[in-house]
């Protein structure tokens, strides 16, 4: 399964493989969807109450030094194998999960509700979720247990 990416800055594009063919994308989204239901019977995940997103927000992984990433003088990235390599870990299947998902009828925004097992459900905005609570814990959390583990199968909530 491939992912373009196109450039905003230069305009270049470049394809990404996904590291997985479509019908195993979806059955590895299948198996979180089952894994999270089995351990939250109340609230159960369905492909009708859930949305496909990044576990470790893209903008981590753009403030992460170990990428090495060269800005031009308008501070675009430049497109280089650093880039590719930084595209290449964004986009791997092994990133995203299934997220429930409302609509915010005050902002007409699309939101996500994150569950905390303690606490009461809280309500945030998809958009600014993880950018703004992601943290060197998460990013350690992720590179330890998530990056490049097939048998990840857990919803990772970083609240």
């Amino acid at each position: 399964m491939e992912i373009s990416y196109e450039c905003s800055c230069c305009n270049k594009s470049y394809e990404i493989d996904m590291g997985i063919t479509e019908n195993e994308y979806e059955k590895f989204i299948d198996l979180k969807m089952k894994k999270w239901n089995s351990l939250n019977p109340l609230n159960i995940m369905t492909k009708n109450n859930t949305i496909i997103t990044a576990i470790r927000p893209y903008e981590s992984f753009i403030e992460d030094n170990n990428y090495n990433l060269n800005k031009d003088k308008d501070n675009c990235i430049r497109f280089d194998d650093n880039l590719k390599r930084l595209l290449n870990d964004y986009y791997n299947y092994k990133n995203y999960q299934p997220y429930f998902y409302f609509l915010d009828r005050n902002t007409e925004e699309l939101a996500i509700q994150s569950q905390n097992l303690q606490d009461e459900c809280e309500m945030v905005y998809f958009n600014k979720y993880t950018k703004n609570k992601w943290d060197d814990d998460d990013t350690k959390y992720w590179k330890n247990n998530i990056y490049n583990k097939t048998d990840f199968y857990d919803i990772y909530v970083n609240v």
